[in-house]
């Protein structure tokens, strides 16, 4: 039988100790004395993580949703458990935001788990080599968030109106670039990408 939990937990504990000469054998008065301390600290640990798992928003069902939601100013309405978790999640990490480019792409990242590198934020403003310059300054856009990983696609536009707001004061979000693959089958599967554009009004 295997050594519990506890026991490898608490092995790890007496050898991280210096033992000048002090006999922490196991069934020692030292190692006895330890085991207390260690099982005491443990529970200790084991509690507080399993209260962290309870309250994690991810593991919240029914009513522990709707106290959540109390909590941000967000009603249910009638949607689901899962839908109203999303959308939890959103305000819950929009409202940490700072409004950074690094900020937008965290919030896209956690609110739809989606790899970061899945996607780009770009400033809509560039100087080209001969010194023209494109696009509005203070205006950024959203390019290829790749649409098939989005849990929920009907709460796009909700999300867009989320993102906007977490947007430092004078940047306006200008247009979100969406990619998702349509899988035909003819005599020899493919799979084709499509974009579409949805400009923020």
């Amino acid at each position: 039988m295997g050594k519990s939990e506890f026991e490898l937990y608490h092995e790890d504990e007496v050898l991280a100790v210096p033992t000048n000469r002090i006999n922490t054998t196991k069934g020692s008065p030292t190692e006895r004395m330890m085991r207390v301390f260690d099982k005491f600290l443990y529970d200790d640990i084991e509690d507080a993580e399993a209260i962290e798992r309870i309250t994690a928003l991810d593991n919240m069902v029914g009513g522990q949703l709707d106290d959540y939601g109390d909590d941000w100013g967000l009603l249910r309405q009638g949607k689901s458990d899962e839908v109203y978790r999303f959308l939890l999640k959103l305000r819950s990490v929009n409202r940490t935001s700072q409004g950074t480019p690094n900020e937008v792409i965290r919030i896209i990242s956690q609110s739809f788990d989606v790899d970061p590198r899945e996607f780009q934020v770009k400033n809509d403003y560039q100087i080209n080599d001969d010194g023209t310059t494109t696009g509005k300054p203070f205006h950024v856009s959203i390019e290829n968030l790749p649409l098939d990983d989005v849990g929920h696609p009907e709460l796009i536009q909700i999300f867009m109106n989320e993102l906007k707001n977490s947007l430092v004061l004078g940047v306006t979000l200008s247009r979100v670039s969406l990619i998702t693959s349509i899988h035909v089958e003819t005599y020899v599967s493919a799979c084709v990408q499509v974009n579409e554009d949805l400009n923020i009004g």
